[in-house]
C-alpha cells in the first residue's frame, strides 16, 4: 500500500509546456489537473469547450496563485515522490487574475485563444457575475479568507481520501492562528456525481 507524505509546494510553474519532462516536474501536476477534470463541464465552460485550452487552464489559475501570493499543497506518494493530489489557494482579500501580471500567467493567452462567444461568456459572466457575487455577496468572508482557487487528485489516486487530506492540512495550519482560515471554495461535480469542494 502506498503511503502519501502532505506538504506545501512551490507554486512555480511554467506558462508553456516543455519537453522531455519527467513525472517528477510541473507538467505532470498540470496534466494530472487536466486528467482529473477531463469529463467536467465545469472546465468546459471556462475553456469554451475546447479540450487543447484544459492545460493553459491550469497553468494560468496556478501561475496566477503565485504571482498573486498564494500557496500549494499536495499529496505526494513516499515511494516515487510524485505528487498526486493538490490544492491551490489564494490569500485573504485576493482573486484570481485581478492584475496584469497574474493574467500575464496564462490568462491573457487563454482568453486570446476562446472563440468569440466563449470569450464574451467568460467577460459577463466570470469576470462581471462570479466577481461580483464574490466581492458583493460574499464581501467578509472573501476578505477574510483563502480561497481554495483549484483542488484536484490524479485519476489513478481518487477515491482514497488525498484531497480530504490536502485540504484538511491546510485548514489546520490556519485554525487557532493569528492567520485567517480557508474556507472559500466553488463547488465541482465529479464524474461519479459525488460534490467536491
Amino acid at each position: 500500500m502506498s503511503q502519501f507524505m502532505i506538504k506545501k509546494l512551490p507554486l512555480r510553474l511554467p506558462t508553456k509546456k516543455k519537453k522531455n519532462e519527467t513525472e517528477n516536474d510541473a507538467d505532470a501536476i498540470v496534466e494530472f489537473t487536466v486528467r482529473a477534470f477531463a469529463s467536467s463541464s465545469y472546465i468546459d465552460d471556462f475553456t469554451g469547450g475546447d479540450d487543447s485550452l484544459r492545460d493553459l487552464n491550469s497553468r494560468a489559475l496556478i501561475g496566477a496563485a503565485n504571482v498573486g501570493g498564494g500557496e500549494m499543497y499536495g499529496a505526494v506518494e513516499v515511494a516515487t515522490g510524485k505528487v498526486v493530489s493538490l490544492a491551490v489557494c489564494t490569500p485573504p482579500g485576493k482573486m484570481l487574475n485581478e492584475t496584469p501580471e497574474e493574467r500575464e500567467q496564462g490568462m491573457n493567452e487563454l482568453l486570446s485563444k476562446l472563440s468569440p462567444e466563449a470569450k464574451k461568456w467568460r467577460e459577463k459572466i466570470v469576470a462581471g457575475e462570479i466577481q461580483s457575487f464574490y466581492k458583493e455577496s460574499l464581501a467578509k468572508s472573501v476578505k477574510d479568507s483563502w480561497l481554495f482557487a483549484l483542488v484536484a487528485t490524479d485519476l489513478d489516486y481518487q477515491g482514497r481520501g488525498l484531497a480530504t487530506q490536502v485540504i484538511r492540512t491546510v485548514l489546520d495550519k490556519y485554525r487557532g492562528s493569528d492567520d485567517l482560515s480557508p474556507i472559500i471554495s466553488d463547488i465541482v461535480m465529479s464524474r461519479n456525481g459525488s460534490i467536491k469542494f
